[in-house]
């Protein structure tokens, strides 16, 4: 009799200890799960919603509306063309073709203008179709300049054959930038330098938060 209960006891102790095993086991098993879930978690972020949208938040880039003039001006590289211009210190750098421009915001600086460059540009003379700038700014009276300022852009060419026109006029973060395209550039044309002169009228409201300006031959 004492020989089973010794051996009932035994048993007993050893499903106990079986079980207790067993619950171990499960437990260490949740708590590596939960764990890893823990782990898989992103940490929560500091970045506050509105800086997430502004981050994706581009400039706005305005178009005006112009009513361009060509005249002829003749080719010339007189230092003055480009130390004058208001772009001059876009000349080196080589993303994009940069070519000068000027603004006159009076009849006075119009003036001053064709002054200065006198001896320098053709003021009169005109070439095949294209008129002088003379003819161009004849109609350009102080009347015109109390709401309106004169943007004038110098365009050089190895030839006489090819022609150019304003493609755009648009500004971005204060600056205001003229694009200008070629018109007419045929593969064979003559060996005499060439330069043109654009004149741009542009309303003084759409141009009075301009710091810069630019011109660029695409």
């Amino acid at each position: 009799m004492k020989k089973f209960l010794t051996l009932l006891l035994a048993f007993t102790m050893v499903c106990t200890l079986v079980a207790c095993g067993e619950q171990n086991d499960n437990l260490l098993k949740n708590n590596m799960q939960d764990g890893q879930q823990q782990d898989q978690t992103p940490p929560p972020s500091n970045t506050p919603a509105s800086d997430q949208s502004s981050m994706g938040e581009t400039d706005i880039t305005e178009t005006i509306d112009c009513n361009a003039s060509v005249s002829w001006a003749n080719w010339s590289d007189d230092p003055k063309i480009r130390e004058l211009a208001l772009n001059k210190d876009t000349f080196e750098l080589s993303s994009a073709r940069h070519i000068p421009v000027y603004k006159c915001g009076t009849l006075e600086e119009l003036n001053e203008f064709k002054t200065t460059f006198s001896g320098i540009f053709t003021m009169v003379g005109t070439w095949d179709e294209v008129l002088s700038f003379e003819e161009v700014t004849a109609d350009y009276t102080e009347d015109f300049f109390l709401e309106n300022t004169l943007l004038l852009v110098y365009v050089e060419a190895g030839s006489c054959t090819p022609r150019f026109g304003v493609d755009s006029v648009s500004k971005e973060n204060g600056t205001l930038s003229v694009y200008v395209k070629y018109t007419y550039n045929p593969e064979e044309g003559d060996c005499a330098m060439a330069g043109w002169l654009f004149t741009i009228p542009v309303n003084n409201d759409q141009i009075q938060d301009c710091t810069n300006f630019d011109a660029v031959l695409k």
